[in-house]
């Protein structure tokens, strides 16, 4: 397997949102397909980067606490 280069930089993994490769075309309309698409991902992350189960979801908790904010109007005072 050759080494991921960016294909729009030519640097080793940019992380720019704009640079990635997906095969992605979306959006999906129902839950279930666009969790498909993602578990697709979770395979690849398994066959092409040979992770172990906790490593991916490791990554993924990393992702969604990293990218998803959530408020608590329970707990909102302002309410």
């Amino acid at each position: 397997m050759k080494k991921y280069k960016c294909p729009v930089c030519k640097a080793d993994s940019c992380g720019d949102d704009l640079h990635t490769v997906t095969k992605y075309v979306g959006p999906e309309k129902a839950v279930g397909d666009r969790m498909k698409v993602i578990m697709m991902q979770v395979f690849d992350m398994s066959d092409i980067d040979n992770l172990q189960k906790y490593e991916m979801k490791a990554l993924i908790c990393a992702l969604i606490d990293e990218h998803i904010l959530e408020e608590d109007l329970l707990n909102d005072e302002s309410v």
